[in-house]
């Protein structure tokens, strides 16, 4: 079987990854050097997605059971396709980015919300079988989020209306960078939705900003998946999918629902990328009513 593979920077080879030879990260081979400890997380027929430790990881006593071989220690997800549909095949061949597999499409996705500024879990590694038109069988490993607090879960436990309003600047700051990108996320869901809080105020002097000011950092936002992305021809259209996605988390039931000013707050950052001034206006409006 002949492969295609494409490493990240960084990544130096295979082993770095914990596989001996390509068909490990497909699932084809012997597995991943970390594959018996991991954590299969989804696995509906035409795919699976594994939480796997890279090769030096310690294990839950402590115990490391080889060196580090050039990628880091900690956890990856390894997204595995097996199968895809007509539908599938012809979207992903056809539309936009023109891409040869489904892990391709993700790994396209990624890099352009990265080189916008969109935080998401670091793309490491792509490997799909050689076809003329459309691989089936691919992978795609990218380096696990960490330390972060997902969005339903912060807000139902932040009381705080400073921390909340911060958060809120964040977050459509970030989506803002989403719309400014041209990749249309419509099956976004409030689970893929993160946040890496900070120590949000201190005394300035010690970041060399000098006496009389204040420290106040702002949350990263990270979304963890680009599933069913692709890149969109209208604003308006991508604009109406980030507000469903807003009225989507608000009503969450594992989070403090936001308010129609919370809403419109998001909106009105999240959209200033696609018209100026004025005629942005009714559209925010729009959508925050919708």
């Amino acid at each position: 079987m002949q492969t295609d593979l494409t490493l990240a920077p960084g990544i130096p080879d295979l082993a770095a990854l914990g596989a001996g030879e390509p068909a490990d990260l497909l699932g084809t081979g012997v597995g991943l050097t970390g594959e018996t400890r991991a954590q299969r997380l989804e696995d509906d027929g035409g795919g699976e997605l594994l939480r796997c430790p890279l090769p030096g990881t310690p294990d839950e006593t402590g115990r490391v059971h080889e060196r580090p071989r050039g990628a880091g220690t900690g956890w990856v997800r390894v997204q595995r396709y097996h199968r895809a549909t007509l539908g599938q095949r012809l979207r992903t061949r056809l539309g936009a980015p023109r891409s040869d597999s489904l892990a391709t499409r993700e790994w396209n996705l990624l890099c352009l919300l990265r080189a916008a500024g969109v935080s998401t879990p670091e793309p490491l590694a792509l490997i799909r079988e050689r076809h003329p038109f459309f691989a089936s069988r691919s992978a795609l490993v990218t380096r696990e989020l960490e330390g972060l607090t997902s969005a339903p879960a912060w807000f139902e436990s932040e009381p705080d209306a400073g921390r909340r309003r911060r958060a809120l600047r964040s977050l459509g700051l970030a989506l803002s960078r989403l719309l400014g990108s041209g990749v249309e996320l419509r099956d976004l869901r409030p689970a893929d939705l993160w946040l890496a809080d900070v120590q949000v105020s201190g005394p300035a002097e010690r970041r060399g900003m000098g006496p009389g000011l204040t420290w106040r950092a702002l949350p990263e936002v990270f979304i963890s998946s680009v599933r069913g992305g692709r890149l969109g021809r209208a604003s308006g259209a991508r604009a109406g999918h980030v507000a469903a996605f807003l009225r989507r988390l608000g009503s969450s039931p594992e989070a403090r629902a936001l308010t129609p000013r919370d809403r419109l707050r998001v909106l009105t950052l999240a959209t200033r990328c696609l018209l100026p001034g004025i005629r942005r206006r009714p559209l925010v409006l729009a959508l925050a009513r919708s």
